[in-house]
C-alpha cells in the first residue's frame, strides 16, 4: 500500500507541474500587464519602465516562470529552524496586491 501511494504521489509531480505552467501561461496571456494602471499622464514613462524591471516583467518567459513558480511554492521558510516542526509560514513571500496594496494572503 505505501509503495503505490509513493508512485501515485511521484505520479501527481509532473501533473502539478504541467497545470502551474498551464495557469502561468493563462495569465501571461491575458490582455494588459500589472503596470497598466499607472499608466496616467502624470507618470512618466522612467518610473513604469522600472516597475517593469522591479518586478522582473522584463526577463524571458522561462525565467519569469521559474520566479513566480519558486515564489508560489516557498512560503515554508526552510530556513527559519532545522527542526521541521519550527518551520515558519512565510505568509508575505506572496507579495503585495497592485490593486490595494494589502498582503496578498489576506
Amino acid at each position: 500500500m505505501a509503495q503505490y501511494l509513493f508512485r501515485r504521489v511521484i505520479q501527481a509531480i509532473p501533473i502539478l507541474i504541467g497545470v502551474s505552467m498551464i495557469v502561468f501561461l493563462i495569465v501571461y496571456a491575458s490582455p494588459g500587464d500589472p503596470t497598466d494602471r499607472f499608466r496616467t499622464p502624470r507618470v512618466p514613462p522612467e518610473q513604469i519602465e522600472a516597475l517593469i524591471r522591479q518586478y522582473g516583467l522584463d526577463k524571458p518567459l522561462p525565467e519569469q516562470y521559474l520566479s513566480w513558480a519558486s515564489t508560489f511554492f516557498w512560503i515554508i521558510d526552510f530556513n527559519s529552524s532545522v527542526d521541521p516542526r519550527e518551520w515558519a509560514m512565510n505568509w508575505d513571500a506572496w507579495g503585495y496586491s497592485f490593486t490595494d496594496g494589502r498582503e496578498v494572503m489576506e
